[in-house]
């Protein structure tokens, strides 16, 4: 009994297959409303827990009838049923049938797997492609399977029959849809969330990187250099499914980033190109175009697009890839979801905060001597504008409330910074102050008063050489 309990032990942690609710008390089998949700210009909505037989019940009436074109499934269900989730997904994708989570919805577990496959077809070269459509006030959550054995049937045999079955559905799921449809990080993180937990697409850098459009959204009323920057930045993690960062790891400096009004032929109300600054060697550029308004599509969705191209990548995006990766995304619900609501553009401010010690030292005829010594704290404040002017303040504030304020590394309580050598400076308040910790000089800045001669030294705690997050906030320079 013992080896078959542990067998079933692993085989919990081991199942990779996706989202199954196991529902308390009484429920509901699936049903489908054919009432028509408008502003996420779905057909109809799917209700209730997904059982078995449930979406061969269902398919004769998606069959029967004669949908507009481009009109989607909505679903509201806390899933059930894993195979008719993947059943119900396959037949989105045979039909090219897009999906959506309306305002207030809840899509999760297995009905999460089936709005994964929501497809649209737009008659062109490029064939079918994801159509998957979140409210911002929506809700879309992912989790690992929970094995279902009955009670007290132990033994490997029924265990290894619900193994297998779960197992069975990952593969269809798979083979369903391809890496870029259903990406490899999103698998991971499933995976990785306990069926007893949920894991949310709750913000834009989720969204982005795993093929979700969120819309309807408020949006910016024009593209701007930082906003082209994000967009770019949110599409290169879904083009690539690799990871967002609220700080980009390139500089922007001496990349030349060009946003204007655009051409009458362009199709596009503004568009926006940077010659390089992704990819290896930073060669690659990216391209974005932003349509803000086209009344004359039917599908409320489709009335604002934002293009992206990075090299032989594109895709077309609703206004929520022009926002912040860690935005999360019930932040840009509309006040009305059939109006455009645009929104005043701003740009973005980070602030940081540091222990460490302060010192003053005089310089008289090149040598030093330390006039002020004490502890105080740093406190960061950066700020990129609409063009991508970076500002960076540090206040250090003095035991006493005085502060000593350094502006770009330019000014230093408003006078210029003089330029010194100040590595002797940092070599030796590291050796008196912080003795047996060398590498205490990386993490001491100074600047020279050019009015007064003095010399500003900043140098951190000590925990930072074992601190990665205070590491981080020590070398951040920017915001983008």
């Amino acid at each position: 009994m013992t080896k078959i309990r542990v067998l079933f032990s692993s085989l919990l942690a081991m199942v990779t297959a996706f989202c199954l609710s196991i529902a308390t008390g009484p429920v509901e089998a699936a049903e489908l409303d054919m009432t028509e949700v408008p502003e996420m210009y779905c057909f109809g909505t799917l209700r209730g827990v997904f059982e078995r037989g449930d979406i061969e019940k269902i398919a004769p009436k998606l069959n029967k009838y004669d949908f507009a074109y481009g009109k989607r499934l909505c679903l509201d269900s806390p899933g059930g049923s894993l195979t008719e989730g993947v059943k119900l997904a396959a037949l989105l994708i045979k039909h090219a049938r897009g999906t959506a989570i309306a305002k207030g919805a809840h899509c999760a577990s297995a009905c999460a797997i089936a709005f994964m496959g929501g497809r649209r077809n737009d008659e062109n070269d490029r064939g079918d492609h994801p159509d998957r459509k979140l409210h911002p006030l929506g809700k879309l959550g992912f989790h690992t399977t929970k094995l279902t054995v009955p009670n007290g049937q132990y033994d490997e045999a029924t265990v290894s029959k619900a193994y297998n079955l779960a197992s069975s559905s990952l593969s269809d799921i798979l083979q369903l849809m391809p890496a870029h449809e259903f990406p490899r990080s999103l698998l991971i993180d499933m995976l990785a969330t306990p069926s007893a937990e949920m894991l949310y697409v709750d913000t834009v850098a989720k969204a982005a990187r795993w093929n979700i459009d969120i819309y309807p959204t408020i949006s910016p009323e024009k593209l701007a250099k930082l906003s082209m920057l994000r967009a770019c930045r949110n599409g290169e993690t879904g083009f690539f499914d690799e990871p967002s960062f609220a700080e980009a790891s390139f500089e922007s400096e001496g990349i030349k980033i060009d946003v204007r009004p655009a051409e009458e032929d362009f199709g596009a109300d503004y568009e926006g190109a940077m010659e390089e600054g992704f990819r290896q060697e930073l060669y690659t550029g990216c391209n974005v175009g932003f349509r803000t308004h086209m009344p004359g599509w039917e599908d409320p969705l489709l009335r604002q697009s934002v293009s992206v191209v990075m090299g032989d990548r594109a895709e077309d995006y609703p206004p929520f890839i022009l926002y912040p990766p860690q935005t999360p995304i019930r932040s840009l619900a509309r006040t009305n979801e059939m109006k455009v609501e645009f929104v005043p553009l701003s740009g973005e401010r980070l602030q940081s905060t540091l222990k460490g010690r302060c010192f003053v030292i005089t310089i008289s005829d090149e040598r030093g001597t330390l006039t002020d010594d004490d502890p105080c704290v740093m406190e960061r404040d950066l700020s990129v504008s609409l063009d991508l002017e970076r500002t960076r303040i540090d206040r250090f504030v003095w035991p006493s409330g005085a502060k000593t304020v350094v502006v770009n590394d330019q000014k230093i309580n408003g006078q210029d910074v003089m330029r010194h050598n100040a590595q002797p400076a940092k070599d030796w308040l590291a050796k008196k102050f912080f003795s047996g910790d060398d590498e205490m000089t990386y993490f001491t800045d100074c600047w020279r008063n050019s009015k007064s001669g003095n010399l500003f030294c900043f140098a951190s705690d000590p925990a930072i050489i074992n601190d990665d997050d205070l590491r981080d906030i020590w070398y951040k320079r920017q915001l983008y």
